[in-house]
């Protein structure tokens, strides 16, 4: 059962680069609408679905490939 541990692993993967994508984009996002605060409130909302969705994805795939080490 190598495919479910691999495949915990390119979820955990993947997980982590769209992390990456989304904190730069909304690190630069942030910095231009340093003076506009409704405008942060409603970026600050999107990030912390996007960081939400990620993080999700990292645990998944953790949990997927401990129960591919157990299978």
């Amino acid at each position: 059962m190598d495919i479910v541990i691999y495949a915990g692993l390119a979820i955990d993967i993947i997980g982590a680069i769209l992390l990456m994508i989304w904190s730069m984009k909304y690190r630069n996002a942030f910095k231009s609408a340093e003076r506009m605060p409704m405008v942060k409130e409603e970026l600050k909302a999107q990030w912390l679905k996007k960081r939400a969705i990620g993080f999700g994805m990292i645990i998944a795939g953790a949990i997927i490939t401990v129960i591919g080490c157990y299978i």
